[in-house]
């Protein structure tokens, strides 16, 4: 909150909207707050400012958390009177959602903090309906079934992505022998290391553990030919610390095992599309001792 009404201050002062004396402690407030990139086409501005989101209202808001993954539609904050821009920015880490929003020429601010990851992004939610009664909207959403609607959907999200991985799957062929997959795989270029374990719990009698971590060891199960999947579900990943209301990936879950290009058809690499916008032949993990 502090840091909301310092940043507040030293926009209107940098904008001429107020005086303040002494100066404001933040420098270049106007800088980090004007709009530098357009994030849409369309007549009533958004725009990206330096870590944070700009809205002209009336309209949808950006910057509000990952609630619009979990709805058809979001709402759109109508004031009653002209309250210039809204300036947003939401944060989360696996244990927290914030949301802080700025009214500069009302000189308001919204700071929303939960200490936990509900079915949805309750500190989202919360602002919006702080911020409907700040600008004196005439058309109240329904937050009470917003909340509802993204509560649903965030619970089914990884059942209804394991449905769309399980659709896709081909008839390929099976896994090989468990002991073929077991070692560990070392990237040199990013210093990464995959261990791959045996392990008689897990469906495919397999683990992987993320730089031989046992705190980031998580079962296999065998998706197609020698490909195996680490998704685990919604509960664990939540339980274990995961952040889990982020947009799922296929390709983020898989690890891709391919046989010596050399003609001995022993495995000794693992491709995992960790970086989205890298394509996968270049993420690959060579075994030791291969």
């Amino acid at each position: 909150m502090a840091y909301s009404i310092a940043l507040l201050q030293a926009f209107r002062h940098e904008t001429g909207l107020q005086t303040s004396n002494p100066p404001p402690a933040i420098k270049h407030g106007l800088q980090q707050l004007s709009g530098h990139i357009f994030t849409a086409k369309a007549l009533l501005e958004k725009s990206y400012a330096f870590g944070w989101y700009r809205t002209q209202l009336p309209n949808t808001v950006l910057g509000m958390g990952w609630n619009s993954i979990y709805v058809k539609k979001m709402p759109k904050i109508i004031p009653r009177t002209h309250v210039g821009p809204l300036i947003a920015h939401g944060g989360s880490l696996p244990g927290y959602h914030v949301s802080i929003a700025l009214l500069p020429e009302i000189n308001s601010s919204v700071v929303v903090c939960t200490n936990s990851i509900a079915l949805g992004d309750v500190s989202g939610w919360v602002s919006m309906a702080l911020l409907e009664a700040l600008v004196d909207t005439p058309e109240p959403s329904d937050y009470l079934a917003l909340a509802t609607e993204a509560a649903g959907n965030a619970a089914l999200s990884v059942k209804r992505f394991e449905e769309k991985l399980e659709a896709a799957r081909t008839t390929g062929a099976a896994p090989r022998s468990r002991e073929d997959y077991v070692g560990r795989y070392r990237d040199e270029k990013r210093r990464w290391v995959i261990d791959v374990r045996a392990r008689d719990t897990a469906p495919s009698g397999l683990e992987v553990a993320f730089q031989g971590l046992d705190s980031q060891a998580w079962a296999l199960s065998h998706y197609e030919n020698d490909t195996f999947s680490w998704l685990a579900s919604r509960e664990e990943q939540a339980r274990r610390g995961r952040m889990v209301t982020y947009p799922l990936v296929a390709d983020h879950f898989k690890l891709y095992f391919q046989a010596d290009h050399g003609g001995s058809g022993k495995i000794d690499r693992l491709l995992w599309k960790h970086e989205a916008l890298a394509p996968v032949e270049q993420q690959y993990f060579m075994k030791e001792g291969e």
